[in-house]
């Protein structure tokens, strides 16, 4: 699953804007190890900006979870997209918590965790259900299907 891309608002200082954009590029170019070398000004950023648009600082949580994701470090993707989900959670983004729930489970799927992976799957479909989101539902089913076949359950 795929985060949103973290894109620049209006009200950002000139370098606030200049890295949200950085992180845009590299996430559309699927740079991830650029990406994970923003790591500490992306964060720096998102402290920042969690008083003024708490939802941009859980995306660039959630990009830099796909980033080491994508970059074999499960363990901080974890930490990352968990501090996304809590982040989305606190402002009722239903579709932010269900992003990064799609992204734990794929996290929990490749370093073995079947079971956990499908709960979080499972949370994903359901919330996407709720949204009316039907390629958010197939794109959890896929996954959920992925964790059931890794563990020979046909």
């Amino acid at each position: 699953m795929r985060a949103e891309a973290a894109r620049a608002p209006a009200g950002l200082t000139a370098e606030q804007n200049r890295l949200v954009t950085r992180l845009q590029v590299l996430q559309d170019a699927g740079n991830w190890l650029g990406v994970v070398a923003l790591e500490h000004e992306a964060l720096a950023l998102a402290r920042e900006l969690r008083g003024a648009d708490p939802g941009l600082a859980g995306k660039i949580h959630g990009v830099l979870g796909l980033a080491f994701q994508e970059t074999g470090d499960y363990g901080r993707a974890r930490e990352l997209h968990e501090q996304h989900r809590a982040m989305a959670e606190a402002l009722g983004d239903r579709a932010g918590v269900a992003r990064a729930c799609g992204n734990l489970g794929i996290c929990y799927k490749n370093t073995g965790d079947y079971g956990r992976a499908g709960e979080l799957h499972e949370q994903c479909r359901a919330i996407c259900e709720a949204l009316g989101d039907r390629a958010g539902v197939a794109a959890a089913c896929g996954n959920l299907g992925l964790c059931y076949s890794s563990t020979g359950d046909y």
